[in-house]
């Protein structure tokens, strides 16, 4: 069986202990940290947290002198300690070990294995995992790494990971003191030649950091005519490039030092991200968008140093944008901006902001996403004609006397919705449009099965009832007339994930947080989820019954906060729904002073929640809710009915 023990120096590091080591548990078989002059309680803590988790323990003593001879002489106590141990796992007090699917120390063969690090949004892979039985050795008085004159099998290992908090108990001179040990070493005669540029590169990291700009400069500069590994020189030039941006020096050495960092290692575009962010500060759109193309076309390298994800993860779908919108390309801008909305790498703080740059360019999509779909209307008529649509939904739409509105929705959703596909059945039903206006939907949309009500018929909730009784799929999709979507994704997959993830959501809505305007993305509340491991991001939707609870919300947000949490689960807003619990709600009441509401409470009482894709993917094209008693006809409106009936909500 194999064995892993923790071999390590802690100082003054009390407050992290059990941080550090109970996200060791299932990983270590024991424990051996060297104190090098701890001001605190850190050795009890460490002592008392291998009692408690019933872990072999040892704590050894020893004065600092530097990194390189402390570490080395940690991994001696440890072998002597634990002799049995076949391999050292090398951490600090200040990290933490993230475990993925996968792991398993049986597997474990090679003699070195280096793995993932990650500080903020760098990353890169460092030894961390050694066979006991070689004799490993530090380098270094500071910024270190392992080494072993002995023949050895590298490999990187990816089901561990360690995440850097930073916090340690000895950060607070840090700076100074790395910088005065850098120093110390760069002028010892004895320093070899390769250590020495590697404290030349980590003084200009340190002088940096303690922002003596003109001095790390000159560190950078030292370093990279000194020549050597081509990741710490690259590195040097791109981190000199930016420096002489922050010192102000002439554009023409800016970017000439941005584009000699780039030749050097085109791998990297970490370089094209920089000169794109640089040309969009200046506002020259044009060079912005340039070099953030060219960054969106550098997949992220196999480096080991400092590699910064976020730029291939979403700062190079970022810029290229914002650049797109301003050189006159609002549908490449939006869809660059949806890409990151949907995925999953773009940080929580970002989000308002990509949302709101995306909606920029809304107008654009709302012209593109009307024309009428000639083509895919021919498809889905065809398909339905020679029965090979054998889809699980059915959509249905109501509608009243408002054929354009009626025509744009639907074009907008076909124009939209990738995976219309799964669509078995398509029905709408009409409540006493003219003659006309019949004529022209069926002639347009001769794949919809039309029911025409009479002007005996009429009244929403009664449609409804009409439609519930004609559902005879396992979901159903339902639309309101007056809607024009222009975010084209797999609306059904998406919500269909949600639907099979929870039982308890039996309604996916396409607008988070029943928006209607691309203003109301505003709107604060609602539980963000994912549908499993893997899945789509969704809202589930944060209902506050009790006028306590929601004056608690909204003192949790800025004044003038707006919020739907004062309405129920459920709305009858463009929607997908698991059929069998929504109908076992029973029928909507026609005589009702708010049949919506009503049947929305009945939903709530039978345990049933509500839940948006996590966007705004239509707006509302008719009488907007806010437009309550103002002259903006509606469908109740041009019906001659009550929209409310004779009573108030409660």
């Amino acid at each position: 069986m194999t064995t892993i023990c923790l071999c390590a120096i802690f100082r003054n590091e009390q407050r992290n202990v059990r941080r550090c080591l109970d996200a060791l548990l299932s990983v270590i078989d024991c424990v051996s940290i060297c104190d090098t002059g701890s001001d605190d309680d850190t050795p009890a803590a460490i002592e008392g947290w291998g009692r408690d988790r019933g872990v072999p323990v040892r704590v050894h003593h020893a004065p600092f002198r530097d990194f390189g001879h402390n570490r080395s002489l940690s991994f001696e106590l440890a072998r002597a300690a634990y002799p049995e141990a076949d391999y050292m796992l090398l951490l600090d007090a200040d990290m933490v070990l993230r475990i993925e699917p996968g792991w398993d120390k049986s597997s474990l063969s090679a003699d070195q294995y280096l793995l993932r690090q990650r500080q903020g949004r760098l990353e890169y892979w460092n030894t961390r995992l050694v066979r006991a039985a070689l004799p490993w050795r530090c380098i270094g008085v500071t910024h270190e790494y392992w080494t072993c004159d002995q023949v050895h099998a590298r490999e990187r290992l990816g089901s561990l990971w360690i995440d850097d908090r930073g916090d340690g108990g000895c950060k607070a001179d840090k700076f100074e003191r790395d910088r005065r040990l850098l120093a110390a070493g760069i002028e010892d005669a004895d320093t070899p030649p390769a250590l020495r540029t590697r404290y030349l590169f980590y003084l200009g990291q340190t002088l940096r950091d303690m922002g003596q700009l003109d001095a790390a400069l000159d560190a950078y500069t030292r370093r990279v005519a000194a020549g050597g590994w081509g990741e710490e020189v690259w590195y040097a030039m791109h981190e000199a490039a930016k420096l002489r941006e922050r010192l102000g020096h002439d554009a023409s050495a800016v970017v000439d030092a941005h584009l000699a960092a780039y030749r050097f290692r085109p791998v990297r575009a970490e370089t094209l991200v920089s000169l794109a962010a640089w040309y969009r500060q200046r506002e020259d759109w044009p060079m912005a968008r340039l070099h953030a193309e060219a960054a969106r076309g550098t997949p992220r390298p196999d480096d080991i140093l400092f590699v910064d994800d976020d730029v291939y993860a979403w700062k190079a779908d970022d810029e290229a944008a914002i650049a797109a919108y301003w050189t006159g390309d609002p549908v490449r801008s939006f869809g660059l901006c949806q890409r990151l909305l949907d995925g999953d790498r773009l940080p929580e703080a970002q989000r308002t902001r990509v949302e709101a740059n995306r909606d920029h360019s809304a107008p654009a999509m709302l012209r593109d996403t009307s024309r009428h779909p000639h083509a895919q209307i021919a498809a889905i008529t065809d398909s339905l004609a020679d029965g090979r649509r054998d889809g699980d939904v059915t959509l249905t739409i109501t509608t009243c006397k408002r054929l354009a509105l009626f025509e744009k929705t639907v074009d907008s959703f076909l124009n939209c919705c990738t995976d219309v596909d799964a669509v078995a059945r398509f029905v709408c039903i009409d409540d006493n449009s003219d003659a006309a206006d019949r004529e022209r939907m069926r002639s347009r949309y001769p794949f919809f099965e039309f029911v025409f009500k009479d002007e005996h018929e009429k009244g929403h909730a009664l449609s409804m009832n009409r439609l519930r009784a004609m559902i005879d799929t396992p979901y159903w999709l339902h639309l309101e007339d007056d809607w024009h979507f222009f975010v084209t994704t797999d609306y059904i997959a998406r919500a269909r994930q949600v639907l099979d993830w929870s039982p308890e959501v039996a309604q996916v809505l396409f607008n988070r947080n029943y928006a209607e305007t691309l203003e109301d993305r505003a709107l604060v509340g609602g539980i963000v989820r994912r549908a499993g491991a893997g899945g789509h991001r969704y809202v589930e939707h944060e209902y506050l019954a009790d006028d306590d609870d929601r004056l608690q919300f909204f003192r949790r947000h800025p004044p003038g906060a707006r919020s739907n949490v004062w309405w129920p689960h459920f709305s009858l807003r463009p929607s997908l729904m698991r059929t069998d619990d929504v109908l076992a709600i029973g029928r909507f009441d026609e005589s009702g002073s708010h049949f919506e509401l009503e049947f929305a409470r009945r939903y709530v009482q039978a345990g049933l929640k509500s839940a948006f894709l996590d966007t705004i993917a239509a707006v509302h094209t008719g009488r907007l809710t806010t437009q309550r008693g103002a002259a903006v006809a509606n469908a109740y409106d041009l019906n001659g009915l009550p929209q409310f009936g004779t009573g108030n909500p409660v």
